[in-house]
């Protein structure tokens, strides 16, 4: 990787203004970073269509209308049901809900799904985290005599859906950026009930970054509040998912998304639903029971895709990494896709056989010098394929496995790519002190449209390098209070090198208190 130091000119006039040390106020003018004090949630009536939706919702739990919620089975699925079942119970209402399966219900709703719940005796069908492209389903429910409200975030592909209303961040002009559906449940709880519930804010911000909004404004806003609210209050059934002393966005990115995440994942039956029970149960045994069967799909996740990277990983590969496997579920195929991609620094298409085994459905992660929707455009018997520069899903004929793998492979081979530039901040290692580190947490939480900040130490003496006892990790102990961790890169260092330099993010000991072990993406010898 190629390395740039921002220029940085204004630091010692920021550090004065804010009262911070340089570290930070370097950090501020790199990365423009704002801490947001005087930020405040937008009014929900700042969207379009919300008093009707409002009076709309009101006037069928007044009616005693049955109401089906229908989601999506990734964390921001999950969130916005969780949000809208608890605004209802809040109302006095009992509503129906429903996650779908990844593998037999397909994303979003469908018309098979529709004749079920009209024959079920639903009145009132919301959509929520899909929807808005959903026109066939919609149409059916109409004609079917029920009303359905949407509450969506996807880019709109056609015409929007016959639905009596909807509500979208961009389509109801209630801000630039996009936010998830998590959130426009959020913003129609505090319209319907009149106060900002906690337990829906929380939901809120960990579908916030769970579905990687930018981390901009309101979504910031958004994930801030879900953490503080989460340190102030005992959250018994989400603190029982994770290991921590604090939340903050590590925590929840690391440990709680990916058991949210992991039933959607693995389970290939109604019980993609025991996730909803979890999050509102009070009976001890039954809480008990469930958190078993999350662990359980978290472990059998993390098994599965850990012993495909690891089989895929003794491979060698150029240009891209294009690999497939029958027994692997599709749940699993961007998670092994991003960590080979995050390995080799390469494209990664990791595919598993659908259900009617016609097909074989993938996952691509890529890096930053090949838009890989880009060149997957320039296939023409691809069944489907969407998503952005970095990530996209792919369906093709199981028989064009090895057409598929050979012409994307010279697509890309002879592709030209552009040289990538990380721009990093040029730190004196006395300017790195556990003070700074925690200045700095002020301006997150960090994520997508907030990147946490990218230092570099230059001229580190090697006598200061050392080796983890498995001799994979490097250690280089600044002081007795800093210490840079370099995983798996112990490789990088060579004897004929006298001085280091270390590309490193900010991050606590967890063992000793104030005191630093920042982890290091490069080491450089010379």
């Amino acid at each position: 990787m190629k390395y740039e130091y921002f220029e940085l000119n204004k630091y010692e006039e920021i550090a004065k203004k804010e009262k911070v040390s340089t570290l930070t106020a370097k950090a501020i003018e790199a990365y423009n970073l704002s801490n947001d004090k005087n930020l405040e949630l937008l009014s929900p009536y700042k969207y379009e269509g919300m008093n009707e939706v409002v009076s709309y919702l009101l006037k069928a739990v007044n009616n005693k209308k049955k109401i089906m919620v229908y989601g999506d089975y990734d964390v921001d699925g999950i969130c916005s049901v969780s949000i809208l079942k608890r605004m209802f119970t809040l109302m006095n209402t009992n509503i129906g809900y429903y996650l779908p399966n990844r593998y037999k219900d397909g994303y979003g709703i469908n018309e098979e799904k529709v004749k079920e719940i009209h024959k079920k005796g639903y009145e009132v069908i919301i959509c929520i985290d899909n929807g808005i492209n959903a026109n066939e389903p919609i149409e059916l429910a109409r004609n079917l005599g029920m009303d359905v409200i949407v509450l969506d975030h996807h880019e709109l592909m056609g015409d929007i859906p016959n639905c009596n209303h909807y509500l979208h961040p961009n389509l109801s002009n209630f801000t630039e950026y996009n936010m998830c559906a998590s959130s426009v449940a959020f913003f129609l709880s505090i319209a319907l009930l009149g106060y900002e519930d906690e337990t829906c804010a929380i939901y809120a911000g960990i579908a916030t970054l769970s579905d990687v909004m930018p981390l901009t404004s309101q979504n910031k806003l958004l994930l801030k509040n879900a953490i503080n609210i989460l340190n102030k209050h005992k959250h018994n059934n989400l603190d029982l998912l994770v290991n921590k002393e604090d939340y903050d966005e590590n925590i929840l990115s690391m440990q709680l998304i990916p058991k949210l995440n992991s039933i959607g994942r693995m389970i290939n039956d109604i019980r993609v639903n025991n996730v909803i029970k979890y999050l509102f149960s009070d009976d001890a045994n039954e809480i008990k029971y469930l958190l078993n069967f999350i662990n359980n799909c978290n472990e059998e996740r993390k098994n599965m895709s850990n012993e495909f990277f690891n089989n895929v990983s003794k491979e060698e590969f150029k240009e891209v990494i294009i690999v497939k496997d029958d027994s692997l579920l599709e749940g699993v195929c961007g998670i092994v896709a991003s960590r080979l991609s995050h390995n080799f620094n390469l494209p990664a298409i990791v595919f598993a056989l659908s259900e009617d085994k016609e097909f074989y459905k993938g996952s691509a992660r890529s890096i930053d010098s090949i838009n890989i929707v880009e060149s997957l455009s320039k296939l023409d018997y691809l069944v489907s394929f969407g998503g952005h520069k970095k990530a996209a899903g792919i369906t093709i004929h199981r028989e064009d496995f090895d057409k598929f793998k050979s012409d994307l492979f010279n697509i890309i081979k002879n592709q030209e790519k552009e040289e990538i530039v990380n721009k990093v901040i040029l730190l004196d290692k006395d300017e790195l002190t556990y003070k700074s580190y925690i200045e700095l947490l002020k301006y997150g939480p960090f994520g997508e449209g907030n990147p946490y900040p990218v230092f570099a130490i230059e001229n580190i003496d090697k006598s200061l390098v050392g080796f983890s006892k498995d001799q994979k990790h490097l250690i280089i102990k600044l002081n007795g209070d800093v210490s840079l961790l370099a995983f798996n890169l112990a490789c990088q260092y060579q004897e004929k090198y006298n001085n280091y330099r270390s590309i490193f993010t900010l991050d606590k000991n967890n063992l000793f208190k104030n005191k630093l072990s920042c982890k290091c993406i490069d080491v450089l010898g010379g």
